[in-house]
Parts: C-alpha cells; sequence; structure tokens
C-alpha cells in the first residue's frame, strides 16, 4: 500500500524528452523534484577492427592494425590486443592506428582484437580478426664465381626472418637456359632451414658432380 503524497501532477500534451525532464528536476518552482544530478552513462562504446582484414596473410615489419570507435559521449582510448595480450600501447586519439612488426611474431595463426573504452569506464571488445604470419623468404647467389666446368659449384642462400624457433619448409623454383639433371646435378625443389637457424644452403654441382674442397 502506498504510504506517501504526492505533491504535484503535471500533464503534458506531448512525450517529454531527456532535456525535458532535466529542467523540471532542476526547476525551482515549488512542488517540483529537487536536483538529483546527471544519469549515469551505461552505455558502452562500439568498436570494429578496420585492418588488417579477416584472414589476411601477413609478413611485413610495419603492418598497419586500425580501427573505428564511437560512443554517445566520447571516446577515451583504443588499445589493441594480439592473442589476448596488449600489442602497443593505447591510442588516445583518431584515428586509431598502430603498426605491427609481424616479424617478431611467431609464424602461424594469431588473434587480433581492440578493446575501445570511454571515460565512464564502459568498455567493448571488438569481434576477433585473425590473421596468418608468413615468414620473409630471400634467395642469393653467394658464390660469384661458380662456374659449371672445374671445382667451383653454384652456391645459393635462402634466408628467412622473423621467428626462427620451428623449422621452416620452402618450395623453390629453377630457370634458365642450363637443364636441371642434365647440365648439372639433379637439384630438388625444396630446402629446410633448421630450427634456430635463419638460412640453410643449396648447391648446384656440375655434372660429373665435382664440388669444391
Amino acid at each position: 500500500r502506498f504510504s506517501g503524497g504526492l505533491d504535484e501532477i503535471g500533464l503534458y500534451n506531448r512525450a517529454l524528452s531527456d532535456a525535458d525532464l532535466k529542467a523540471i528536476y532542476q526547476s525551482s518552482s515549488a512542488g517540483k523534484c529537487k536536483p538529483v544530478g546527471p544519469l549515469p552513462d551505461t552505455t558502452p562504446p562500439i568498436v570494429a577492427l578496420t585492418a588488417p582484414a579477416n584472414n589476411a596473410i601477413v609478413s611485413e615489419s610495419s603492418v598497419p592494425v586500425s580501427a573505428d570507435a564511437s560512443d554517445d559521449v566520447g571516446i577515451t582510448g583504443v588499445q589493441f590486443q594480439l592473442d589476448g595480450t596488449d600489442l602497443g600501447a593505447e591510442d588516445i586519439a583518431a584515428p586509431y592506428s598502430i603498426s605491427w612488426n609481424t616479424t617478431l611474431t611467431t609464424s602461424g595463426s594469431h588473434t587480433l582484437t581492440a578493446i575501445a573504452r570511454d571515460a565512464a569506464g564502459n568498455r567493448t571488445t571488438s569481434s576477433p580478426v585473425t590473421v596468418t604470419v608468413n615468414p620473409t623468404v630471400t634467395v642469393a647467389a653467394t658464390d660469384p664465381n661458380a662456374s659449371e666446368s672445374g671445382l667451383n659449384p653454384g652456391l645459393y642462400q635462402i634466408s628467412r626472418s622473423g621467428d626462427t624457433s620451428e623449422p621452416l619448409a620452402v618450395q623453390f623454383a629453377l630457370s634458365g637456359t642450363a637443364t636441371n639433371g642434365t647440365d648439372y646435378q639433379s637439384v630438388g625443389n625444396s630446402a629446410t632451414i633448421p630450427a634456430g637457424a635463419v638460412s640453410t644452403e643449396v648447391t648446384v654441382a656440375d655434372d660429373w658432380g665435382r664440388t669444391k674442397k
């Protein structure tokens, strides 16, 4: 049973907006409600990753990671995360973006997210984006004096950048006017860089199998 009293009833010819209600509460007129202060901000931000694209393959030392974020009051900052761990410092000003050095990340599949927060402490985590980190592989001829005759075979070095904790199988293709297996001993189309190493060598011996001592 209601045991209180009604001081005043107000009738209005339209629905009242938040601004209307605030004006009524803060009015000094007799019988009006006393000010109760601003209502707390409970609306979480909206955030979405914009780069890299989902299922992207990355291998560079400077990969842009960016997000769009908005809030009914204002965004205080956006923190990017890689596999649940902070990736760089929080970006406190739009446009929200950082540079990711993927050569410091293990090869394979990884998950990126962005966390937006507002001044009231509301936080929103974006939908995750899955990316695959591939190492950068280069091939270089390391013996400028190699020849088909004599004891000086061709020597190629296959190198990788980034994580070296696991062995890396590399596929390669041969080209040129010489015939594989005829003008020189048969060379396969793959090589493996061992775990802990940044490179491996491929030797091209002449058709007699002679190699430099």
